[in-house]
């Protein structure tokens, strides 16, 4: 890529694109603006950087220097967001074939052995872009799959940097079925509880001021309008209407290993953890 195009700004890069431009035209010309605009340096980005599976390797990784001895460039190690750049032959257009295929291809590469310390990964095809995040060993969107054109392509790549940039925020699960007597609340405790038991820490939300169900599965004293004040009320101090739990962890691993023992008894290939 010349340093003329580098200079140019995202939509200017955009609109220099073929109307049919293969992948590798995709890469010279947009991708490197594109990291740019997210924040990375030349230095700091990595081109066909191999994942840890065997010859696998996602088409960009970067990683912020620490220092003037750990370019990432030379390192190559701990990348924090990938890019899977595909060409605009490719529909990336939510819910195609070939979108689904390199949303997977993408996790894949997430999980794999070399990107552990990945944070982020882009699928992007210059028409489209999509940015996922990782939690542990879970991939989800963090955002919709956006449809760039020169209007929108530096807002939309602005919230971009922004969220990949910003502090690491708590992964958030909600439990939603419009039908009562699902098992929402048990599913949320359930959860709750193994999340913690696995070292995390949990905030659970009862956002229901009638039943209260979920403080009542919990042995926790029902309160009065502690969440809707906490979300009414700007001065409402929010460590006022956290309740503390700890669950027996003895009495769990006890249960577990007991089950565990007689699973293993009845059958050699199948095992629940609970």
């Amino acid at each position: 890529m010349s340093l003329h195009l580098l200079n140019n700004s995202i939509s200017e890069a955009l609109a220099a694109l073929p109307y049919d431009a293969k992948e590798p035209v995709v890469d010279q010309l947009f991708s490197g603006k594109l990291l740019e605009e997210l924040g990375f340096e030349t230095n700091e980005i990595y081109p066909q950087y191999q994942t840890g599976n065997g010859q696998r390797a996602v088409d960009k990784a970067a990683r912020k220097n620490i220092s003037s001895d750990d370019l990432f460039i030379s390192t190559k190690t701990d990348p924090y967001l990938i890019v899977e750049l595909k060409g605009r032959d490719i529909n990336l257009c939510a819910g195609s074939a070939q979108y689904h295929a390199t949303v997977r291809q993408l996790k894949c590469y997430m999980l794999d052995p070399n990107c552990r310390s990945v944070k982020w990964g882009l699928i992007t095809n210059s028409l489209h872009i999509q940015l996922f995040r990782k939690h542990g060993k879970t991939v989800h969107p963090a955002s919709r799959c956006i449809a760039l054109d020169a209007e929108n392509i530096e807002v939309e790549i602005k919230k971009i940097r922004e969220k990949i940039q910003s502090k690491e925020a708590a992964l958030t699960i909600a439990v939603y079925n419009n039908k009562g007597g699902v098992g929402k609340t048990t599913t949320t405790v359930n959860l709750a509880a193994t999340l913690a038991f696995l070292g995390k820490r949990v905030l659970a939300v009862d956002f229901d001021p009638n039943q209260q169900d979920l403080s009542s599965s919990l042995g926790i004293l029902l309160s009065k309008d502690k969440v809707y004040d906490a979300l009414t009320q700007k001065d409402k101090d929010l460590l006022s209407t956290l309740e503390t739990y700890k669950f027996q962890a003895k009495k769990i691993v006890k249960s577990s290993r007991l089950m565990l023992s007689r699973r293993i008894k009845n059958s050699r290939k199948r095992m629940t953890v609970l």
